[in-house]
């Protein structure tokens, strides 16, 4: 998750949730929500190797999936 935004940076571990929870949303629909909301901040240098983000949401902040 790359929080770009000032509104998302203002309150960076929810709004992480939030923008997460739309790509979720986008790629699976509402029913792949569930209650559990957790974020850390990643506070290192993205890495450059991440490619084209897979959600961009409509203020700019974007979110790769986690690689497992």
């Amino acid at each position: 998750m790359e929080l770009l935004c000032l509104h998302h940076k203002h309150s960076p571990e929810m709004s992480a949730c939030d923008v997460a929870e739309s790509a979720v949303r986008e790629k699976f629909g509402a029913e792949a929500i569930v209650g559990y909301r957790d974020a850390s901040e990643y506070s290192s240098p993205l890495p450059m190797n991440l490619g084209k983000a897979h959600f961009i949401a409509p203020c700019g902040c974007r979110a790769w999936p986690l690689p497992f």
